[in-house]
Formats: structure tokens, C-alpha cells, sequence
């Protein structure tokens, strides 16, 4: 019953299941007065990619240069087991 064989009856067995949880979440809201996060929150903002380390884009040629000097591809040092790049 629960094992869809289409992406259509996976996504119709899901909507079902927020719909499910949704009315639970109310009920439970307003017995006990407690707020339930959703699944948006989940999704990170904007802002989060703050965080993200700036990628450094480099050629295969580049690439390659750096592997066969064995220089880190980020920082410009020697790279070694256990390396953190700076």
C-alpha cells in the first residue's frame, strides 16, 4: 500500500503525509500551546551562504601543475596527509 511505483504516487502518498501531520501539529498547538517548526525551515537562507568557503576556480593545466608540484589547489602551500588549507 505504501510502496509507490511512480514518482506521481510518491509525491500523492507525501502530500497525504504533511496533510496527516499538519492536523496532528494543530491539535497538538492547541492542547498544549506549543509551536511546531515546519519543513521550510529546514531550507537554508540566503544568508547561509555566508558561511560557504569562496571556490577558487582553476584550469586542468593549472590542476595539473599543482598535483605533479603537489601544492594544495586552494592555498598555495605544499600539500601533505592531514593538510588544512589556510
Amino acid at each position: 500500500m505504501f510502496q509507490p511505483n511512480t514518482l506521481t504516487q510518491a509525491i500523492g502518498l507525501a502530500l497525504l503525509q504533511e496533510g496527516a501531520m499538519e492536523a496532528i501539529f494543530k491539535e497538538a498547538e492547541g492542547v498544549n500551546k506549543v509551536r511546531v517548526s515546519t519543513v521550510n525551515s529546514f531550507v537554508p537562507k540566503k544568508s547561509d551562504n555566508s558561511r560557504l568557503p569562496h571556490v577558487k576556480r582553476i584550469s586542468a593545466v593549472e590542476m595539473r601543475e599543482r598535483k605533479e608540484k603537489k601544492i594544495c589547489y586552494c592555498c598555495n602551500e605544499k600539500y601533505k596527509p592531514g593538510h588544512v588549507r589556510k
